[in-house]
């Protein structure tokens, strides 16, 4: 009885196994691609972004899309997420910054899909048609007053104004990231390839 039990035995340990790497492999994978980062020098030199060490999981947030309907509070997860600030309106900076990463993610040409950009605001933008006409692909959220200081806290990572850089969220919900406005494109780009190259996360 015991030759014909065994093998049975030994399959349930493997798909237990099985499943166990499922949930295991994308921890590791993102775990993988953080490492690659610090040990490829990422944010090593002045053309990069500086690491968030260790990678800082935000919290979700009840953010709404530019027309008042609620987003999916998993919206930073699944995908390399750029985040940017723009509070109550977007301004020169952060239309910059829009047209930045717009061209960091085009540049990426098939994996386009596996990044996203966020625009973070404190009320629904006037210009949302125009905004929606020059980055179709771009996310819009709102968050209101009360839960704007309490999110955009978690990426104070120096003593500036956390509005005053942009930020890169790992496919886990981890900001990694952080980028100056005088980064140039060729570094954030340099930055995103690595790591969508060593992750198979998102």
């Amino acid at each position: 009885m015991n030759a014909v039990a065994l093998p049975a035995q030994g399959r349930s340990r493997l798909q237990l196994i099985l499943l166990a790497l499922l949930f295991v492999a994308p921890v590791v994978g993102a775990w993988v691609a953080w490492k690659f980062a610090v040990s490829e020098g990422v944010g090593g030199t002045t053309n990069s972004g500086q690491l968030v060490q260790p990678p800082r999981p935000l919290q979700a947030a009840p953010w709404l899309d530019g027309e008042g309907q609620a987003l999916p509070v998993d919206l930073l997860t699944g995908r390399w997420s750029y985040v940017l600030l723009g509070g109550d309106d977007c301004d020169v900076l952060c239309v910059e910054r829009l047209h930045l990463t717009r061209q960091i993610r085009t540049s990426v040409n098939k994996d386009m899909s596996r990044v996203q950009r966020l625009l973070l605001l404190t009320r629904q933008p006037a210009d949302l048609a125009m905004l929606r006409a020059e980055h179709p692909d771009l996310v819009v959220a709102v968050l209101d007053a009360g839960h704007w200081q309490t999110f955009v806290n978690q990426f104070a990572v120096a003593s500036d104004a956390p509005e005053q850089a942009f930020y890169l969220v790992d496919p886990l919900g981890n900001l990694m990231m952080r980028y100056l406005p005088e980064v140039p494109a060729k570094g954030v780009l340099k930055d995103l390839r690595k790591l969508l190259k060593a992750s198979q996360v998102g």
